[in-house]
């Protein structure tokens, strides 16, 4: 069985190992040490990643307790020197202890279990099993959680072998293990079976941000970072809002009116261009009407978008009964539409008949639409469309 060093000592970021056992599975190769600094995935947490030797170690895991680590290649010889990836483990050693903080003040505050735990390559989430939709309660854990963080107190990580011993230690989540039970212990904040990887202390945590809550299942998803996560994800933000700053000519006081006003500019003027646009639409389809024949109408607009097209089609159609075929050359898109009179299904005719125009489209009876990536695809299908239908 592989010694679990970090299991011993979660900050040796280098060993040399003796490689025991190489699996070569289909396109996979993987290594058996005698022991191991690399934390195998579990718990929520993904594994550790580093070098053995001059591989690399792109994925570690564990089964029916033998620990595989997976590498890109075989290295030469039966004694290697590990070094673990520390950037990575300290990351996911921060995130998995903010969790811990995070879940126990909650727990303690509220009396919410957390039922879920992601740590993702981005941010982290955790299920809480009560409505944590108000924004200032949110905000009150989050200042509980910093003040755990700020209090720097010890993360004591103790492997009892029997049910009275973790009692003690008053878990959260009793699991069914009962021997050799890893508990992770904070005192007055949080205790809870655990395989992870966290630090001595909570001050290295650095920071505890929640980012977002949101309903999921009948319960709470929070969505969070910690420790340099949330110093990168500060300074983002607060890029983006000195950017703002500047655009507006606003500082953080009054940004927020700022962006409100031009907001409200943007709608009246949103609207105006939406009045203009439908006026020049309907005076395009007066003039259009004219050249219906036979209730048939194909149409080919230079110049005019998609949204256009379809307006001037709705005006047509607003007064006269008729089938139209339409395309606007610069989206590459083609619209098929009458005014429910006629016996055709649209949405269906368009799906059938675009295999091998090199598009995409459907829609329903009185109204599909096809999209194209090329111009002469579009033209071809057109004029297959305008066969099938006869429109002169």
């Amino acid at each position: 069985m592989t010694i679990k060093l970090y299991e011993k000592d979660v900050y040796q970021k280098r060993t040399e190992s003796r490689v025991l056992n190489v699996i070569h599975d289909k396109e996979k190769t993987l290594l058996v040490l005698d022991q191991t600094i690399f934390f195998p995935e579990g718990g929520g947490q993904p594994s550790d990643k580093g070098t053995i030797g001059d591989s690399q170690v792109i994925h570690v895991s564990e089964k029916d307790g033998v620990i595989y680590h997976h590498v890109d290649k075989e290295p030469e010889g039966e004694f290697h020197v590990c070094e673990l990836d520390w950037n990575r483990r300290f990351d996911h050693m921060q995130q998995h202890c903010g969790e811990h903080i995070l879940s126990g003040v909650i727990l303690e505050a509220l009396g919410y279990m957390n039922k879920g735990f992601h740590l993702g390559e981005d941010y982290v989430t955790i299920d809480i099993d009560g409505d944590l939709s108000d924004t200032e309660q949110v905000k009150g854990i989050e200042n509980l959680a910093n003040k755990a963080i700020y209090e720097n107190k010890p993360v004591i990580t103790d492997t009892v072998n029997n049910a009275e011993k973790a009692i003690w230690y008053n878990v959260r989540k009793m699991p069914d293990l009962q021997e050799n039970l890893r508990i992770v212990y904070i005192a007055g904040v949080d205790s809870v079976a655990c395989c992870g990887t966290h630090p001595a202390r909570t001050g290295e945590v650095g920071i505890l941000k929640i980012l977002k809550a949101q309903k999921y299942k009948g319960m709470t998803r929070l969505f969070f970072k910690c420790g340099l996560r949330a110093l990168l994800e500060f300074q983002r933000e607060h890029q983006i809002i000195s950017e703002l700053s500047v655009n507006y000519s606003a500082d953080m006081s009054t940004i927020l009116d700022k962006i409100s006003k031009e907001k409200l500019k943007y709608y009246d003027l949103k609207n105006h261009y939406v009045k203009i646009q439908n006026a020049l639409a309907a005076l395009e389809a007066d003039h259009l009407i004219d050249t219906i024949k036979h209730q048939r109408l194909i149409l080919s607009f230079r110049d005019k978008t998609i949204e256009e097209t379809g307006l001037i089609i709705k005006h047509i159609l607003e007064r006269e009964s008729a089938l139209i075929l339409a395309c606007s050359l610069p989206d590459k898109k083609v619209i098929l539409a009458h005014d429910g009179k006629q016996d055709i299904d649209c949405g269906k005719l368009i799906k059938e008949n675009i295999h091998g125009f090199s598009g995409n489209g459907g829609g329903n009876k009185h109204r599909g639409q096809a999209t194209f990536e090329d111009i002469n695809e579009l033209g071809s299908f057109v004029q297959h469309i305008n066969n099938i239908l006869s429109i002169e």
